[in-house]
Parts: C-alpha cells; structure tokens; sequence
C-alpha cells in the first residue's frame, strides 16, 4: 500500500469519526441523548452549536475525500 494510499484511508477515518462526534453534539443538544457532563437528557446550547459547526466544517471534506477515492480508485 502506498504512503499517500495510507494517508488518505486514515484521513477518511478521522473524518467519519469526527462527524460521528458532532452528530452525537447534536443529539445531546437537543436533549435526545444524555449529556456526559450532566448526567441527564436535558437540552443544551452549547452542545447544538457546537455539533453544528463541526459538523459543517467537516462535510465538505469528507465529500471531497471520498470524491477523491472514488476518481482514483474507478478510473
């Protein structure tokens, strides 16, 4: 297997597991599953921005290197 090949496969990872994380924020947020800080299901603001800008910061990319899976590896 190739370094850039590598590179990319744990790039993917981190970004699949990074969105994991802010769509967890967001159901913290909005009270649907229980806050680790707290203890309860309660809603909280924080959370929900947070899962929010993460996860809008990180789509993009995980598109772009999925995109870039797909045009190496099928054509």
């Amino acid at each position: 297997m190739n370094n850039s090949t590598l590179g990319m496969v744990l790039l993917l990872l981190f970004l699949t597991w990074f969105l994991f994380l802010s769509l967890k924020c967001i159901l913290i947020g909005i009270g649907k599953l229980t806050n680790p800080k707290t203890k309860e299901k309660a809603k909280d603001k924080k959370m929900l921005i947070s899962g929010i800008i993460a996860g809008i910061v990180t789509f993009p990319s995980f598109c772009f290197v999925v995109f870039m899976f797909i045009v190496v590896f099928l054509f």
